[in-house]
């Protein structure tokens, strides 16, 4: 084994033993059922010939005791078995169940440019196609394994204690029944990995479908979505084929090598029957111990090659949770309330790839504390980066950007979640009630709050008037709501959390006239308790700014009030006009 695969299944087996330490009782006591189970097996040939020899020699005594002896044993075996399936059945839940919140932890806990690089739908089917993969790895494929390889073992020893001569050949044989899986350990693995890459990608075109089934209808394209899914179909069942093939090729090839195996033995032992140096019984019972081993031998190939299969994606499982996110996170705690000081950029740089086109270049300026501050600039300026560098979701390449005089480099996530506030542009409205999406956050408050960040919102009003009120339903992503109510909720959910700094990007961009100019005097009333920054485009919301920073292209052109800007920034200007145009 190369040193890559080594470690690979070294991280495998220590993950393993991780998700299964939780539940050691019930995996012990499925242990003991399979090795009951096993053990109960063994005890079918001698049982078998007991019958045969008895019925033979016309032994009342000896049949009955065979037939009893069949029946109690019958009754143990199906005891066990229905014990062993329900422990067997529970472990493997709890080990998909403990594998889905490892990795659903770790990828909540990893970085913005984590989930920037990997999609949504790799993701979910990471977190429950490869989670079934554990399940069926320690409930089933090591199981059988287990109870296969005592069978096997026991098998062996029996048959070598009973006939020395025969069970050397037979041995040999069942060796040899392996081949055909060493052969094709590679294949499997590559056939596997590509079936699990195209079940992601089939995840990720269902995702993006659903996600945008608006655009998919106006464009009028259904048609053309349902082609591309099938021809990932056609590709999904193609490397579903060939792994099918591969797989039925071994086991044929195996099967056909115990079959030849079985009628060699059958017929060396029909001689030696009819030489008198063994019974019929004890030819059964060779010819069973034999069975169970190329059974047991079938089974653990085809244990194997689940083995092999699972490898792949069990290999990106322990990846992902061995995983850290690159952003290093401080200790500072919250500062006091009231003592943030001002938000400071100090000639900042930021790429958001190695390598690659700077997205802000040298960016240095301050917003006070209490201070209202509009950032403007067209698509493209760097307006919503800089509130994702406070937001620290991504890291400066060079510069410092201060928050309570601390570097956000040095704050815990914990700890600058505690001051920040943030209404994304992408409004992201989760499924539940309004209620939910209001109260959303580790943090409780009391109606109360709630109703209280609703009016500030300029969204009471309209919740009020539904029928079910803070309870009703909103769908996936908000589908019932409007975007301009969509808007006022997410923003109601900032204003509920009255954190002392405010970041807002294009936050009233599909709020009606009305509904603006509600919610800029609610900003105007923040002014005595937080911080407000704010992305927008609408010079409405940008004049009521005590300053206002202006970007292009990634760097800063100029700050100042909306008077100064004016009169001395050309670039001010030329955004004043295009709005008075429009």
């Amino acid at each position: 084994m190369r040193p890559s695969e080594r470690s690979t299944w070294l991280g495998i087996s220590q993950y393993l033993a991780a998700i299964v330490a939780p539940s050691r009782s019930l995996f012990a006591a499925s242990l003991v059922l399979v090795l009951c189970s096993a053990l109960l097996t063994l005890s079918v040939p001698p049982t078998i010939r007991s019958i045969i020899d008895g019925h033979l020699s016309n032994g009342t005594g000896n049949l009955m005791w065979g037939l009893t002896t069949a029946l109690v044993l019958a009754v143990a075996m199906v005891l066990c078995m229905c014990a062993r399936n329900y422990s067997l059945t529970m472990l493997g839940t709890r080990v998909s169940c403990r594998t889905r919140e490892l990795l659903y932890s770790r990828f909540l806990e990893q970085d913005i440019a984590f989930h920037d690089e990997n999609h949504s739908g790799t993701l979910a089917s990471r977190l429950f196609a490869d989670s079934l993969l554990a399940r069926d790895l320690v409930a089933s494929t090591s199981i059988n394994c287990l109870r296969s390889g005592v069978v096997l073992i026991g098998t062996a020893g029996v048959l070598f204690v009973t006939n020395p001569g025969m069970t050397v050949v037979a041995m040999i044989g069942v060796g040899v029944v392996f081949l055909p899986l060493t052969l094709a350990k590679t294949a499997l693995i590559s056939t596997s990995a590509r079936c699990q890459g195209a079940q992601a990608r089939l995840s990720e075109r269902a995702v993006d479908t659903f996600k945008g089934i608006r655009v998919v209808r106006a464009f009028r394209n259904e048609q053309g979505e349902k082609q591309k899914f099938e021809s990932l179909q056609r590709s999904f069942v193609e490397a579903e084929r060939k792994k099918a093939g591969l797989r039925a090729s071994v086991a044929g090839s195996s099967l056909t090598l115990m079959a030849c195996l079985i009628a060699f033995v059958t017929f060396k032992g029909l001689e030696q029957v009819a030489e008198g140096t063994q019974s019929s019984g004890d030819l059964v019972q060779f010819l069973a111990y034999l069975i169970l081993a190329g059974m047991s031998a079938g089974t653990l190939v085809e244990a194997w090659s689940e083995i092999q299969e699972a490898r792949g994606g069990l290999a990106e499982v322990v990846k992902h949770l061995q995983s850290e996110p690159t952003l290093v996170q401080g200790s500072s705690s919250t500062p006091v309330p009231g003592n943030l000081r001002p938000i400071i950029f100090d000639n900042v740089d930021f790429s958001y790839h190695v390598g690659g086109p700077r997205a802000l270049s040298g960016i240095s300026f301050e917003v006070a504390e209490g201070e209202q501050v509009a950032i403007v600039g067209h698509s493209g300026s760097g307006k919503s980066t800089l509130l994702s560098l406070i937001l620290r979701h991504y890291d400066v390449d060079s510069g410092h950007i201060l928050v309570g005089g601390i570097d956000v480099r040095d704050w815990s996530r914990k700890g600058l979640s505690r001051v920040l506030s943030y209404v994304p542009q992408d409004v992201q409205i989760f499924k539940g009630s309004i209620r939910d999406n209001v109260m959303y956050g580790p943090e409780a408050s009391p109606e109360s709050e709630i109703w209280s960040a609703l009016e500030g919102s300029y969204a009471a009003g309209f919740v009020r008037a539904l029928p079910e009120g803070l309870e009703t339903p909103l769908g996936e992503s908000g589908t019932r709501l409007s975007g301009g109510q969509r808007q006022r909720i997410a923003l109601a959910r900032a204003l509920r959390q009255a954190r002392p700094i405010l970041l807002l990007d294009e936050a009233t961009s599909a709020l009606d006239t009305n509904s603006e100019e509600a919610v800029k005097k609610t900003l105007q009333d923040l002014k005595r308790s937080a911080t407000v920054i704010v992305v927008a485009h609408r010079l409405s919301t940008v004049v009521s700014a005590d300053r206002i920073v202006v970007m292009d292209q990634g760097r800063l052109q100029a700050v100042g009030t909306h008077d100064q800007l004016l009169r001395d920034s050309s670039a001010y200007r030329k955004l004043v006009e295009l709005q008075l145009v429009a």
